[in-house]
Protein backbone atom coordinates (compact mmCIF):
# COMPACT_ATOMS: atom_id res chain seq x y z
CA UNK A 1 0.00 0.00 0.00
CA UNK A 2 1.48 3.34 -1.02
CA UNK A 3 0.70 6.65 0.67
CA UNK A 4 1.65 10.01 -0.77
CA UNK A 5 1.93 12.78 1.82
CA UNK A 6 2.60 16.49 1.76
CA UNK A 7 3.33 18.92 4.55
CA UNK A 8 0.25 20.85 5.57
CA UNK A 9 -0.47 23.86 7.78
CA UNK A 10 -3.12 23.33 10.44
CA UNK A 11 -6.05 21.57 8.83
CA UNK A 12 -9.57 22.54 9.81
CA UNK A 13 -11.40 19.99 7.63
CA UNK A 14 -10.39 16.63 6.19
CA UNK A 15 -12.55 15.53 3.27
CA UNK A 16 -12.83 11.74 3.37
CA UNK A 17 -13.49 10.21 -0.05
CA UNK A 18 -13.59 6.52 -0.90
CA UNK A 19 -13.80 5.36 -4.49
CA UNK A 20 -13.95 2.20 -6.58
CA UNK A 21 -14.70 2.00 -10.31
CA UNK A 22 -15.93 5.59 -10.50
CA UNK A 23 -14.08 6.68 -13.64
CA UNK A 24 -17.25 8.33 -15.01
CA UNK A 25 -17.84 10.36 -11.87
CA UNK A 26 -14.64 10.87 -9.87
CA UNK A 27 -13.56 14.01 -11.76
CA UNK A 28 -16.76 15.84 -10.83
CA UNK A 29 -16.47 14.64 -7.22
CA UNK A 30 -12.91 15.93 -6.84
CA UNK A 31 -13.63 19.20 -8.64
CA UNK A 32 -16.55 19.85 -6.30
CA UNK A 33 -14.13 19.62 -3.37
CA UNK A 34 -11.50 21.81 -4.97
CA UNK A 35 -14.08 24.52 -5.69
CA UNK A 36 -14.75 25.03 -1.96
CA UNK A 37 -14.21 28.61 -0.79
CA UNK A 38 -13.13 28.77 2.85
CA UNK A 39 -11.22 30.97 5.27
CA UNK A 40 -9.42 27.88 6.62
CA UNK A 41 -7.25 25.06 5.30
CA UNK A 42 -8.74 21.75 4.24
CA UNK A 43 -7.38 18.53 2.76
CA UNK A 44 -8.81 15.81 0.53
CA UNK A 45 -7.83 12.21 1.27
CA UNK A 46 -8.92 9.71 -1.38
CA UNK A 47 -8.98 5.98 -0.63
CA UNK A 48 -8.70 4.23 -4.01
CA UNK A 49 -9.56 0.54 -3.66
CA UNK A 50 -7.82 -0.99 -6.68
CA UNK A 51 -10.41 -0.07 -9.31
CA UNK A 52 -10.49 -2.11 -12.50
CA UNK A 53 -11.16 0.99 -14.60
CA UNK A 54 -9.19 4.26 -14.87
CA UNK A 55 -10.24 5.67 -11.49
CA UNK A 56 -6.78 5.22 -9.95
CA UNK A 57 -5.04 7.00 -12.81
CA UNK A 58 -7.43 9.95 -12.50
CA UNK A 59 -6.82 10.17 -8.73
CA UNK A 60 -3.03 10.08 -9.19
CA UNK A 61 -3.21 12.78 -11.86
CA UNK A 62 -5.22 15.09 -9.59
CA UNK A 63 -2.87 14.45 -6.66
CA UNK A 64 0.09 15.38 -8.86
CA UNK A 65 -1.55 18.66 -9.83
CA UNK A 66 -2.68 19.52 -6.28
CA UNK A 67 -0.12 18.01 -3.87
CA UNK A 68 -0.83 20.74 -1.31
CA UNK A 69 -4.49 19.69 -1.11
CA UNK A 70 -4.87 16.02 -2.12
CA UNK A 71 -3.41 12.93 -0.42
CA UNK A 72 -4.27 9.63 -2.15
CA UNK A 73 -4.31 6.36 -0.25
CA UNK A 74 -3.60 3.75 -2.95
CA UNK A 75 -4.29 0.25 -1.66
CA UNK A 76 -2.16 -2.65 -2.89
CA UNK A 77 -5.18 -4.96 -3.01
CA UNK A 78 -8.94 -4.54 -2.99
CA UNK A 79 -10.27 -4.30 0.58
CA UNK A 80 -13.89 -4.88 -0.44
CA UNK A 81 -16.47 -5.30 2.34
CA UNK A 82 -18.72 -2.55 0.94
CA UNK A 83 -15.94 0.00 1.43
CA UNK A 84 -15.81 -0.33 5.24
CA UNK A 85 -12.10 -1.13 5.51
CA UNK A 86 -11.22 1.50 2.92
CA UNK A 87 -13.27 4.03 4.90
CA UNK A 88 -11.59 3.22 8.22
CA UNK A 89 -8.12 3.38 6.63
CA UNK A 90 -8.83 6.88 5.26
CA UNK A 91 -10.48 7.92 8.53
CA UNK A 92 -7.23 7.18 10.39
CA UNK A 93 -5.35 9.55 8.07
CA UNK A 94 -7.65 12.54 8.63
CA UNK A 95 -5.82 15.40 10.36
CA UNK A 96 -8.61 17.96 10.50
CA UNK A 97 -10.68 19.11 13.43
CA UNK A 98 -13.69 18.10 11.34
CA UNK A 99 -14.34 15.42 8.71
CA UNK A 100 -16.61 15.78 5.67
CA UNK A 101 -17.77 12.74 3.69
CA UNK A 102 -18.05 12.43 -0.08
CA UNK A 103 -18.05 9.22 -2.09
CA UNK A 104 -16.47 9.13 -5.54
CA UNK A 105 -19.76 8.95 -7.45
CA UNK A 106 -21.43 11.91 -5.70
CA UNK A 107 -20.54 15.61 -5.70
CA UNK A 108 -21.08 18.87 -3.87
CA UNK A 109 -23.07 21.71 -5.41
CA UNK A 110 -22.38 24.64 -3.06
CA UNK A 111 -18.88 26.21 -2.99
CA UNK A 112 -19.52 27.39 0.59
CA UNK A 113 -20.64 24.01 1.94
CA UNK A 114 -17.57 23.40 4.11
CA UNK A 115 -17.56 26.98 5.41
CA UNK A 116 -21.22 26.74 6.40
CA UNK A 117 -20.81 23.44 8.19
CA UNK A 118 -17.71 24.52 10.10
CA UNK A 119 -19.61 27.59 11.29
CA UNK A 120 -22.58 25.41 12.26
CA UNK A 121 -20.58 23.05 14.50
CA UNK A 122 -18.52 25.91 15.92
CA UNK A 123 -21.81 27.52 16.98
CA UNK A 124 -23.40 24.26 18.21
CA UNK A 125 -20.99 22.49 20.59
CA UNK A 126 -23.80 20.12 21.63
CA UNK A 127 -23.76 18.54 18.13
CA UNK A 128 -21.27 15.90 17.03
CA UNK A 129 -22.40 15.98 13.42
CA UNK A 130 -24.47 18.01 11.01
CA UNK A 131 -26.01 17.42 7.61
CA UNK A 132 -28.01 19.21 4.94
CA UNK A 133 -30.47 18.42 2.19
CA UNK A 134 -29.28 16.77 -1.01
CA UNK A 135 -30.60 16.49 -4.53
CA UNK A 136 -31.02 13.06 -6.12
CA UNK A 137 -29.66 12.85 -9.65
CA UNK A 138 -30.62 9.89 -11.84
CA UNK A 139 -27.92 8.79 -14.26
CA UNK A 140 -28.93 7.45 -17.69
CA UNK A 141 -32.67 7.76 -17.16
CA UNK A 142 -35.34 10.39 -17.62
CA UNK A 143 -36.44 10.66 -13.98
CA UNK A 144 -36.33 14.29 -12.84
CA UNK A 145 -34.05 15.42 -10.03
CA UNK A 146 -35.67 15.61 -6.60
CA UNK A 147 -34.74 16.54 -3.06
CA UNK A 148 -33.55 13.79 -0.69
CA UNK A 149 -35.70 15.32 2.05
CA UNK A 150 -39.15 15.45 0.41
CA UNK A 151 -40.95 18.75 -0.03
CA UNK A 152 -43.79 17.32 2.07
CA UNK A 153 -41.55 17.73 5.12
CA UNK A 154 -40.86 21.44 4.63
CA UNK A 155 -43.42 22.13 7.36
CA UNK A 156 -41.22 20.10 9.70
CA UNK A 157 -37.97 21.80 8.66
CA UNK A 158 -38.73 24.94 6.59
CA UNK A 159 -36.49 25.40 3.55
CA UNK A 160 -33.24 27.09 4.54
CA UNK A 161 -33.88 26.58 8.24
CA UNK A 162 -31.94 24.62 10.86
CA UNK A 163 -33.13 21.91 13.22
CA UNK A 164 -31.46 19.90 15.97
CA UNK A 165 -32.26 16.19 16.28
CA UNK A 166 -31.46 13.48 18.80
CA UNK A 167 -30.46 9.91 18.03
CA UNK A 168 -34.04 8.67 18.47
CA UNK A 169 -35.08 10.54 15.32
CA UNK A 170 -32.15 9.09 13.37
CA UNK A 171 -33.28 5.57 14.24
CA UNK A 172 -36.74 6.33 12.85
CA UNK A 173 -35.99 7.80 9.47
CA UNK A 174 -33.02 8.19 7.15
CA UNK A 175 -33.17 11.96 6.68
CA UNK A 176 -29.59 12.71 5.60
CA UNK A 177 -27.40 11.43 2.81
CA UNK A 178 -23.71 10.52 3.14
CA UNK A 179 -22.63 13.36 0.84
CA UNK A 180 -23.96 15.86 3.39
CA UNK A 181 -22.32 14.43 6.52
CA UNK A 182 -19.87 16.60 8.48
CA UNK A 183 -18.65 15.62 11.95
CA UNK A 184 -16.11 16.19 14.69
CA UNK A 185 -12.90 14.21 14.28
CA UNK A 186 -12.00 12.02 17.25
CA UNK A 187 -15.55 11.32 18.45
CA UNK A 188 -15.01 7.70 17.39
CA UNK A 189 -11.69 6.48 18.77
CA UNK A 190 -12.00 2.85 17.66
CA UNK A 191 -14.65 1.36 15.41
CA UNK A 192 -16.40 -1.49 17.26
CA UNK A 193 -16.36 -5.00 15.83
CA UNK A 194 -20.06 -4.87 14.95
CA UNK A 195 -19.48 -1.85 12.67
CA UNK A 196 -17.84 -4.19 10.14
CA UNK A 197 -20.91 -6.45 10.16
CA UNK A 198 -23.40 -3.67 9.41
CA UNK A 199 -24.94 -3.95 5.92
CA UNK A 200 -25.16 -0.14 5.73
CA UNK A 201 -21.96 1.22 7.24
CA UNK A 202 -22.81 4.87 6.59
CA UNK A 203 -25.97 4.67 8.70
CA UNK A 204 -23.99 2.79 11.36
CA UNK A 205 -21.45 5.61 11.35
CA UNK A 206 -24.21 8.19 11.87
CA UNK A 207 -25.56 6.22 14.82
CA UNK A 208 -22.09 5.90 16.40
CA UNK A 209 -21.58 9.65 16.11
CA UNK A 210 -25.04 10.44 17.47
CA UNK A 211 -24.37 8.33 20.57
CA UNK A 212 -22.04 11.15 21.71
CA UNK A 213 -24.06 14.23 20.82
CA UNK A 214 -26.92 15.79 18.91
CA UNK A 215 -27.46 16.09 15.16
CA UNK A 216 -27.71 19.39 13.33
CA UNK A 217 -29.63 19.67 10.07
CA UNK A 218 -29.95 22.49 7.53
CA UNK A 219 -32.74 22.16 4.94
CA UNK A 220 -30.59 23.56 2.13
CA UNK A 221 -29.41 21.53 -0.86
CA UNK A 222 -25.60 21.54 -1.03
CA UNK A 223 -24.75 18.15 -2.57
CA UNK A 224 -25.91 15.62 -5.15
CA UNK A 225 -26.53 11.92 -4.66
CA UNK A 226 -26.08 10.14 -7.96
CA UNK A 227 -28.17 7.04 -8.65
CA UNK A 228 -26.65 4.82 -11.34
CA UNK A 229 -26.64 1.19 -12.41
CA UNK A 230 -23.37 0.37 -10.61
CA UNK A 231 -24.49 1.77 -7.26
CA UNK A 232 -24.40 -0.93 -4.57
CA UNK A 233 -27.56 0.02 -2.66
CA UNK A 234 -29.71 0.96 -5.62
CA UNK A 235 -28.78 -2.26 -7.39
CA UNK A 236 -30.59 -4.28 -4.71
CA UNK A 237 -34.18 -5.50 -4.94
CA UNK A 238 -36.45 -3.86 -2.37
CA UNK A 239 -36.79 -7.25 -0.63
CA UNK A 240 -33.00 -7.38 -0.21
CA UNK A 241 -32.97 -3.80 1.03
CA UNK A 242 -35.49 -4.56 3.75
CA UNK A 243 -33.50 -7.67 4.75
CA UNK A 244 -30.45 -5.43 5.21
CA UNK A 245 -32.48 -2.95 7.24
CA UNK A 246 -33.69 -5.76 9.53
CA UNK A 247 -30.12 -7.00 9.98
CA UNK A 248 -28.95 -3.46 10.76
CA UNK A 249 -31.55 -3.05 13.52
CA UNK A 250 -30.78 -6.53 14.85
CA UNK A 251 -27.10 -5.57 15.25
CA UNK A 252 -28.01 -2.26 16.90
CA UNK A 253 -30.36 -4.07 19.27
CA UNK A 254 -27.70 -6.61 20.28
CA UNK A 255 -24.85 -4.13 20.78
CA UNK A 256 -26.24 -0.79 21.97
CA UNK A 257 -27.42 0.16 25.44
CA UNK A 258 -30.80 -1.51 26.27
CA UNK A 259 -32.30 1.95 26.75
CA UNK A 260 -32.45 2.15 22.94
CA UNK A 261 -34.45 -1.08 22.57
CA UNK A 262 -37.92 0.56 22.51
CA UNK A 263 -36.93 3.09 19.85
CA UNK A 264 -35.24 0.37 17.75
CA UNK A 265 -38.46 -1.67 17.81
CA UNK A 266 -40.57 1.34 16.83
CA UNK A 267 -38.13 2.39 14.10
CA UNK A 268 -38.05 -1.07 12.53
CA UNK A 269 -41.85 -1.18 12.67
CA UNK A 270 -41.96 2.11 10.80
CA UNK A 271 -39.58 0.89 8.07
CA UNK A 272 -41.44 -2.39 7.68
CA UNK A 273 -44.80 -0.68 7.43
CA UNK A 274 -43.52 1.23 4.42
CA UNK A 275 -42.11 -1.92 2.82
CA UNK A 276 -45.43 -3.68 3.50
CA UNK A 277 -47.11 -1.01 1.39
CA UNK A 278 -44.65 -1.71 -1.44
CA UNK A 279 -45.37 -5.42 -1.13
CA UNK A 280 -49.15 -4.96 -1.25
CA UNK A 281 -48.92 -2.50 -4.15
CA UNK A 282 -46.85 -5.04 -6.07
CA UNK A 283 -49.02 -8.04 -5.23
CA UNK A 284 -52.37 -6.27 -5.66
CA UNK A 285 -51.84 -3.54 -8.29
CA UNK A 286 -55.59 -2.94 -8.44
CA UNK A 287 -55.67 -2.13 -4.74
CA UNK A 288 -57.46 -3.71 -1.79
CA UNK A 289 -60.22 -2.54 0.53
CA UNK A 290 -58.80 -1.01 3.69
CA UNK A 291 -60.29 -3.88 5.70
CA UNK A 292 -58.14 -6.35 3.72
CA UNK A 293 -54.92 -4.37 3.91
CA UNK A 294 -54.18 -5.24 7.52
CA UNK A 295 -54.51 -8.95 6.77
CA UNK A 296 -52.08 -8.60 3.88
CA UNK A 297 -49.68 -6.61 6.03
CA UNK A 298 -49.84 -9.27 8.76
CA UNK A 299 -48.95 -12.02 6.26
CA UNK A 300 -46.04 -9.92 5.01
CA UNK A 301 -44.53 -9.10 8.38
CA UNK A 302 -44.88 -12.68 9.66
CA UNK A 303 -43.09 -14.01 6.58
CA UNK A 304 -40.02 -11.78 6.78
CA UNK A 305 -39.61 -11.48 10.55
CA UNK A 306 -39.87 -15.02 11.86
CA UNK A 307 -36.10 -15.36 12.21
CA UNK A 308 -35.60 -12.00 13.95
CA UNK A 309 -34.94 -12.69 17.62
CA UNK A 310 -35.84 -9.34 19.12
CA UNK A 311 -39.13 -9.36 17.18
CA UNK A 312 -40.09 -12.60 18.92
CA UNK A 313 -39.04 -11.19 22.29
CA UNK A 314 -41.31 -8.15 21.89
CA UNK A 315 -44.00 -9.48 19.56
CA UNK A 316 -46.98 -7.66 21.15
CA UNK A 317 -45.22 -4.32 21.30
CA UNK A 318 -43.87 -4.74 17.79
CA UNK A 319 -47.25 -5.59 16.26
CA UNK A 320 -48.82 -2.57 17.94
CA UNK A 321 -46.12 -0.25 16.61
CA UNK A 322 -46.18 -1.88 13.17
CA UNK A 323 -49.90 -1.44 12.59
CA UNK A 324 -49.86 2.09 13.97
CA UNK A 325 -47.11 3.00 11.50
CA UNK A 326 -48.84 1.12 8.69
CA UNK A 327 -52.13 2.98 9.11
CA UNK A 328 -50.32 6.29 9.59
CA UNK A 329 -48.51 5.86 6.29
CA UNK A 330 -51.64 4.64 4.52
CA UNK A 331 -53.57 7.61 5.86
CA UNK A 332 -50.97 9.99 4.49
CA UNK A 333 -51.17 8.37 1.06
CA UNK A 334 -54.96 8.68 1.04
CA UNK A 335 -54.70 12.29 2.14
CA UNK A 336 -52.37 13.07 -0.78
CA UNK A 337 -54.98 11.47 -3.08
CA UNK A 338 -57.62 13.84 -1.62
CA UNK A 339 -59.43 10.98 0.13
CA UNK A 340 -59.64 12.96 3.35
CA UNK A 341 -62.42 10.96 5.02
CA UNK A 342 -60.64 7.63 4.43
CA UNK A 343 -57.37 9.19 5.59
CA UNK A 344 -58.91 10.24 8.88
CA UNK A 345 -60.28 6.75 9.47
CA UNK A 346 -56.80 5.33 8.94
CA UNK A 347 -55.28 7.77 11.40
CA UNK A 348 -57.82 6.91 14.08
CA UNK A 349 -56.97 3.26 13.45
CA UNK A 350 -53.28 4.16 13.94
CA UNK A 351 -54.16 5.85 17.24
CA UNK A 352 -56.12 2.75 18.28
CA UNK A 353 -52.98 0.64 18.00
CA UNK A 354 -50.63 3.17 19.56
CA UNK A 355 -51.82 6.41 21.15
CA UNK A 356 -48.24 7.53 21.75
CA UNK A 357 -47.85 7.97 17.98
CA UNK A 358 -49.78 11.23 18.31
CA UNK A 359 -47.00 12.93 20.20
CA UNK A 360 -43.75 11.04 19.63
CA UNK A 361 -43.66 10.11 15.94
CA UNK A 362 -41.56 13.12 14.92
CA UNK A 363 -42.62 14.47 11.55
CA UNK A 364 -45.71 12.22 11.55
CA UNK A 365 -47.22 14.49 14.20
CA UNK A 366 -47.01 17.34 11.69
CA UNK A 367 -48.75 15.20 9.08
CA UNK A 368 -51.45 14.10 11.53
CA UNK A 369 -52.15 17.70 12.34
CA UNK A 370 -52.44 18.68 8.67
CA UNK A 371 -54.99 15.90 8.08
CA UNK A 372 -57.09 16.09 11.25
CA UNK A 373 -56.74 19.80 11.94
CA UNK A 374 -54.98 21.54 14.80
CA UNK A 375 -58.03 21.79 17.07
CA UNK A 376 -58.84 18.08 16.88
CA UNK A 377 -55.20 17.11 17.40
CA UNK A 378 -54.92 19.35 20.47
CA UNK A 379 -58.14 17.83 21.84
CA UNK A 380 -56.78 14.29 21.35
CA UNK A 381 -53.51 15.25 23.02
CA UNK A 382 -55.38 16.64 26.03
CA UNK A 383 -57.45 13.48 26.34
CA UNK A 384 -54.43 11.19 26.43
Amino acid sequence: MSIMKSDQPEIMVSVLMITYNHEQFITQAIDSVLMQQTDFEYELIIGEDCSTDSTREIVIEYAGKHPEKIRPLLHDHNLGMMGKYNFVAVYKMCQGKYIALLEGDDYWTDPYKLQKQVEFLENHPECTLCAHNTKIVYENCESPEKAFLPKTLDNFIPAGQEKIFDIEELFKWYFMHTSSIFFRNGVIKIFPEYFYRLPMADWGLFILLALSGRIGYVNEIMSAYRIHSNGIWNGLLWTDKISNIIMEYQIFYENLDPKYHPIIIEALAQHLSQSAENYLDEKYPGGLPISSLERGAREYVNTILNSTTFYKAHITQFRRKFYSCFYSSLGFRLYKDNQVSAARKCLFQAFFYDLSSISNRGYWSIIFESILGKKLMNLIRRII
